[in-house]
C-alpha cells in the first residue's frame, strides 16, 4: 500500500502505443470481390491489382462492377480518396488496374452490356478493354499422339516468376520507361492518324472513346512488351512497331464486334479497319528503312519481313499501287532488283 504506480503506468502506457504493426498481407489478383474488400490491401509497396477471370461472367456481375467510375480512374492510374463507414479512408496514389476475363459473348452483350448499356458506354468503361473473339478451334482439336515440347510454357514461366521476384523488390517503387527517338516518332505519326479520323465525317466518327485512347494502348503495350522481354535502356523503334499492330489489331477487333452507335450488335459484317492496310504497310516500311539507315528496301525482303497478313504477292502489289498514287513510297531499280522508297516526310 502506498506505493505510487504512476511510473510503471506510464511505461505500460508507451509499451502499448509501441505495439508492432501488423504484417500487412499482399494480394495482387482477384475475381469476385467488392471495390472496398480489393483495396484494403493498398499500401505503398502495393498499389497494382487485377481482376482476372477465366469465367468473365464472375467479374462482371460482381459488386466491383456497380462502381464503374472508381474502375475508370484505377485504370487511368489516377489518385483518389475512397470514404469509408466503418474505418478511416484509403488514400490511393497512383494506383494501377488491370482486368481479364473470358467470357461468352452473349454473357456479355446480354447480360452486363444490356443491364448498364448506358453507362458503359458513357462513362468510357467499354472503351478501356482490348476486346477480340477468336475464331473457334472447335472440330479442329485432333489428337494425333505427338509428343509436344513443354519448352516455351517453361520459359515463360520462368520469366513469370522473375518479373514477380523484381517486383517485390521494388517495394511499390514505380520507373518510368521512355521511347527512344524513333520509337517517338512511330508512337507520334500513329497517334496522329488515328486523331486525323476522328472528326468531321472520319471514319473513326462513331467509336470515339475508343480510338481517342488507342494511341495509349500502343504506348501500355510497347511498355508491356519491352519489360517483359528484358530489354534495357529506351523502347526501341522494333518494339514500339510490335506494340502499333498490336493496337491496330486490337482496333479493328473492337470494331467488328461492337456497334458503335447502338450497342446492340455483337458484329459487324465488314469491319471498319482503324487504319487503311496500305497506311499500315507504308507505316512498316518506313520505320524498317529507320531502324535499319537505309533508303529504300527490296520488294522481296517486305514479302519476307513484313506483317504477316500482307506476306502474298497479289495483296502486296495491290497496296504498294495504292501507295505509289498517293506519293508515299515511290519504286527504286537497284541494279535488277525492284526497290521501294518511302517518303520520309509524310
Amino acid at each position: 500500500a502506498g506505493k505510487d504506480y504512476k511510473a510503471t503506468e506510464s511505461e505500460l502506457e508507451t509499451h502499448l502505443n509501441n505495439s508492432p504493426v501488423p504484417p500487412q498481407i499482399r494480394r495482387t489478383i482477384f475475381n469476385d470481390t467488392t471495390i472496398e474488400g480489393m483495396l484494403k490491401y493498398y499500401s505503398d509497396s502495393n498499389r497494382s491489382f487485377a481482376l482476372v477471370s477465366s469465367e468473365g461472367g464472375v467479374i462482371f456481375d460482381s459488386r466491383a462492377m456497380s462502381k464503374l467510375g472508381i474502375i475508370n480512374t484505377l485504370w487511368d492510374g489516377g489518385s483518389l480518396f475512397i470514404d469509408r463507414k466503418s474505418s478511416p479512408g484509403i488514400n490511393l496514389k497512383e494506383p494501377r488496374l488491370t482486368m481479364s476475363a473470358m467470357i461468352q459473348p452473349d454473357v456479355y452483350h446480354k447480360g452486363f452490356c444490356t443491364r448498364k448499356k448506358e453507362l458503359v458506354k458513357t462513362s468510357g468503361h467499354h472503351a478501356r478493354f482490348l476486346m477480340c473473339q477468336p475464331t473457334s478451334m472447335q472440330g479442329t482439336r485432333i489428337i494425333t499422339g505427338d509428343n509436344y515440347s513443354s519448352q516455351y510454357q517453361e520459359l515463360f514461366d520462368k520469366r513469370i516468376n522473375e518479373l514477380i521476384d523484381e517486383s517485390l523488390a521494388m517495394s511499390g517503387e514505380r520507373r518510368c520507361l521512355h521511347f527512344s527517338p524513333q520509337a517517338a516518332r512511330i508512337w507520334t505519326d500513329y497517334y496522329n492518324d488515328v486523331e486525323s479520323k476522328l472528326g468531321g465525317l472520319g471514319p473513326l466518327r462513331h467509336c470515339r472513346e475508343y480510338a481517342a485512347k488507342n494511341a495509349e494502348y500502343m504506348a501500355r503495350l510497347a511498355g508491356l512488351i519491352y519489360h517483359s522481354s528484358g530489354e534495357e535502356g529506351e523502347i526501341s523503334p522494333y518494339t514500339a512497331e510490335m506494340a502499333r499492330e498490336l493496337a491496330i489489331w486490337y482496333g479493328n477487333e473492337y470494331m467488328r464486334l461492337s456497334n458503335p452507335l447502338t450497342f446492340d450488335n455483337t458484329a459487324l459484317t465488314v469491319p471498319v479497319r482503324l487504319i487503311p492496310e496500305e497506311l499500315e504497310l507504308f507505316n512498316w516500311i518506313k520505320s524498317y528503312c529507320i531502324e535499319k539507315g537505309i533508303l529504300c528496301m527490296k520488294k522481296n525482303d517486305i514479302l519476307q519481313r513484313g506483317p504477316n497478313r500482307f506476306r502474298k504477292k497479289d495483296k502486296i502489289n495491290w497496296l504498294l499501287d495504292l501507295l505509289y498514287e498517293q506519293n508515299r513510297v515511290v519504286p527504286v531499280i537497284e541494279g535488277k532488283t525492284l526497290c521501294v522508297a518511302p517518303n520520309f516526310d509524310l
